[in-house]
């Protein structure tokens, strides 16, 4: 039962690795950096019952903020 709740976090790890591989970091990393603004409009989508409200939003919005910030240096 623990495995099965393990997949989806090797298989983002061996994603990132692909993409890191594949192309150069300083278009990956961005990239993977907005995976709570992908995760949002999913969920959006996904999950019609889930109200999305301000503060989720916003909570998305500045994580990706702060990891830009980080990036940037």
């Amino acid at each position: 039962m623990v495995l099965r709740d393990r997949r989806p976090d090797g298989l983002s790890a061996l994603s990132l690795f692909a993409a890191v591989r594949h192309g150069p970091i300083t278009l990956v990393a961005p990239l993977a950096a907005i995976y709570p603004l992908v995760t949002l409009l999913l969920s959006a989508i996904a999950l019609r019952h889930v109200r999305i409200t301000a503060r989720i939003v916003a909570g998305a919005v500045l994580t990706v903020l702060g990891v830009a910030l980080v990036l940037i240096g």
